[in-house]
């Protein structure tokens, strides 16, 4: 994990989409958030969380936290730090008091984990739109994103 390409990718999504709240809990496709340019909290660890997904970061290595933190917060965690569409800066996930995270398949309350589809049906919506690296989707998603990070003479997505 390249702390450094981390923060990047965490300061160029707060950067490139408008925070915007949404009415009710509607939780948007990555693809939608990139199109409109807006979205609130969750939508925000959403995008950040495909992001990662397309430079090669594994599920089992984030999760996207619900916290209580700002009166009821999502974030991104990415092994022991924090992308938040608050601040650039990422920190330390011992810092955030989790009441559930969800990653991949999978939903964790209390330290217990249990399949998303039944806790969460609006995670797994948003999965079913997740084209896999290195198929024939994925390379058509490429149109999506927003723009290319350029890091250490490297381009990523």
């Amino acid at each position: 994990m390249d702390i450094l390409l981390i923060t990047a990718i965490n300061t160029e999504l707060n950067h490139a989409i408008r925070y915007k709240p949404d009415v009710g809990d509607y939780w948007q496709a990555p693809s939608e958030t990139f199109r409109l340019g807006t979205g609130d909290c969750e939508d925000y660890a959403i995008a950040k969380y495909y992001r990662l997904l397309q430079i090669g970061l594994s599920p089992d290595d984030m999760a996207i936290v619900y916290t209580l933190d700002h009166g009821g917060h999502m974030v991104l965690r990415v092994g022991g730090v924090v992308l938040d569409n608050l601040t650039d800066s990422v920190y330390s996930a011992r810092l955030v008091s989790v009441v559930y995270e969800f990653s991949g398949q999978l939903v964790t309350f209390r330290g217990v984990s249990y399949p998303a589809a039944g806790r969460l049906p609006q995670w797994v919506a948003i999965l079913s739109e997740f084209p896999i690296p290195n198929t024939p989707d994925h390379d058509r998603d490429v149109a999506l994103r927003p723009r290319t990070i350029r890091y250490r003479g490297r381009h990523y997505w």
